[in-house]
């Protein structure tokens, strides 16, 4: 197959993204990249500064099919491939077939639904990464159920990662993440917590914060930072506000890929991947108390610690790794 891919980060030099974990394919991959966004501007600002450069990836890569043969169109995330699906709709073209994988009803879907659901008309899969999102998304997006695909996502092993010489110096249990985090919850059920917490996450998503003794914020860390920050703690914590889509799910993959036990929001995305008591400890959205508890239990209990981060690594081997995702998506192109 001749496959497009419509991504907003830019693939190094022979990195084939999904395709290199897929030996023994022959397809023909190209890439068009989106133009950096301003993610960061807030509400009317993202009009101006964040949605132009998906606009025009749209626009490219309408031209870039007129000159090159293409068997399918590979979307990473509604944002890359909405405005694509918008000129097939207007210029009603079905081919090739179009799958957009990873999509999430948020944001600008909320705001102009009406448009989100003609784009849509026009793209023949969508992959989603949670089976709440594959029950109620074809009917707000009024799509045949048979086009909107659960797909549980796949993570890098970070085992593999080269651990850095510079560590936090002290046992710790380590938290992060960008996307509707609830860090107020977490921070509060530190109190009395004889550990430090080392949080990973932007200014913007720790701002307000209360001061505690304990809690250590770093900002945003480089991506090999990161994944030994991960390797190093005692255990992760990944507190989620309650959402009815798809978050943190990398970080809790990644967390299960370094062998670490997770305590994460019970949410029914967090649901399909931890299985409370064996591969991690789910806690009620915004129940200070419950995650307290958690955490001094894993504190207190080194033995379950271990046991529920063999657990969740075994696994990670069995259903999440990149070369098990990327087999997924390859053969649901192939099949379409």
């Amino acid at each position: 197959m001749n496959i497009l891919c419509l991504v907003d980060f830019k693939p190094g030099l022979g990195d084939h993204w999904l395709w290199n974990d897929l030996p023994e394919c022959n397809d023909r991959v190209d890439f068009i990249v989106a133009q950096p966004a301003l993610n960061w501007l807030p509400g009317p600002g993202k009009v101006l500064g964040y949605y132009p450069a998906f606009v025009w990836l749209g626009v490219r890569a309408w031209a870039w099919m007129r000159n090159h043969p293409c068997d399918r169109i590979l979307a990473w995330e509604g944002k890359n491939g909405l405005a694509l699906a918008c000129l097939r709709g207007l210029f009603h073209r079905q081919v090739p077939k179009m799958v957009v994988v990873g999509y999430s009803h948020r944001g600008l879907a909320t705001v102009v639904p009406g448009l989100i659901r003609f784009a849509m008309r026009f793209v023949d899969r969508m992959v989603v990464f949670t089976h709440r999102e594959a029950e109620y998304l074809p009917g707000t997006l009024k799509m045949n159920p048979e086009r909107v695909v659960f797909c549980p996502l796949g993570a890098y092993d970070i085992q593999q990662v080269k651990s850095s010489s510079e560590r936090f110096p002290n046992e710790y249990i380590y938290s992060g993440g960008r996307s509707y985090r609830d860090y107020p919850t977490l921070v509060q059920a530190m109190d009395g917590i004889e550990c430090s917490l080392i949080i990973n996450a932007s200014l913007k998503d720790t701002v307000g914060l209360p001061a505690r003794q304990n809690v250590h914020r770093l900002g945003m860390v480089p991506l090999d930072e990161y994944w030994n920050l991960i390797k190093g703690s005692l255990f992760t914590v990944i507190p989620l506000k309650d959402v009815p889509f798809a978050a943190g799910l990398i970080a809790i993959l990644n967390a299960m890929a370094a062998g670490k036990a997770i305590i994460v929001t019970r949410l029914p995305g967090s649901e399909d991947y931890i299985e409370d008591g064996q591969t991690g400890l789910l806690v009620s959205p915004g129940n200070v108390s419950e995650l307290h508890e958690a955490i001094a239990f894993l504190l207190n209990n080194p033995e379950e610690r271990a046991r529920l981060g063999r657990n969740a690594r075994r696994q990670y081997e069995r259903f999440y790794t990149m070369e098990a995702f990327s087999a997924r998506i390859h053969s649901l192109l192939e099949n379409l």
